[in-house]
């Protein structure tokens, strides 16, 4: 790949991780929200949601790896590394929850339904601890401090 390709995909993972973000905290709150009501509009929109998500936060995982080592800092090296390894954790969970979500989208015995949606919520869970982590690495650690 040209070098000059290679570091515009590093600096587009600001832009890129947003709309996996987004995608992946809406599926979580769908699958919480069809705990009660569960519609087949909301099976829908929670596949696509998942999918968008997982496809989108591969891509800004591969983005942020190759930005991170043309932009690191010695000052907040450890916070990168933190990081990069939830982030690629939480992608990983993330085309696991996905796959949860079209397999057992449909499942009616409780163990499938609630492995779905524990996989689901634990990506969000660990979604946010990756992109605070990567807000701390911008910011600094004391972005809230006063």
């Amino acid at each position: 790949m040209n070098p000059s390709l290679l570091e515009l995909a590093g600096r587009l993972h600001p832009l890129l991780i947003h709309f996996p973000i987004a995608f992946l905290l809406l599926t979580a709150a769908l699958e919480a929200w069809r705990l009660k009501f569960d519609k087949p509009a909301i099976v829908s929109t929670i596949r696509l949601s998942a999918i968008l998500g997982a496809l989108g936060v591969v891509a800004a995982a591969a983005s942020g790896w190759i930005f991170g080592a043309e932009h690191h800092r010695s000052d907040t090296a450890l916070l990168l590394d933190q990081h990069r390894w939830v982030g690629i954790a939480t992608a990983v969970l993330a085309v696991g929850a996905m796959l949860a979500v079209l397999r057992w989208s449909g499942a009616t015995d409780s163990l499938r339904v609630w492995l779905r949606r524990s996989v689901v919520w634990f990506t969000a869970i660990l979604l946010i601890v990756a992109a605070h982590l990567g807000a701390m690495v911008v910011w600094g650690d004391d972005f809230f401090s006063y």
